[in-house]
């Protein structure tokens, strides 16, 4: 068989820029979830981590 070519070949220092990105990717989701959180009834007890690590 042939190789798939629909995924282009990542170099080796992908890897590091990748582990910078997820606490701002982290963040960006909490700060989501924390929105829409506010926008729904009051008294509930989800909280917007809890939320992002449903997800």
């Amino acid at each position: 068989m042939s190789n798939d070519s629909s995924q282009p070949e990542r170099p080796a220092d992908d890897a590091p820029r990748a582990q910078d990105l997820l606490p701002l990717v982290y963040a960006e989701l909490r700060a989501v979830a924390g929105a829409f959180i506010r926008s729904e009834r009051q008294g509930h007890t989800l909280q917007p981590t809890a939320l992002v690590h449903e997800a």
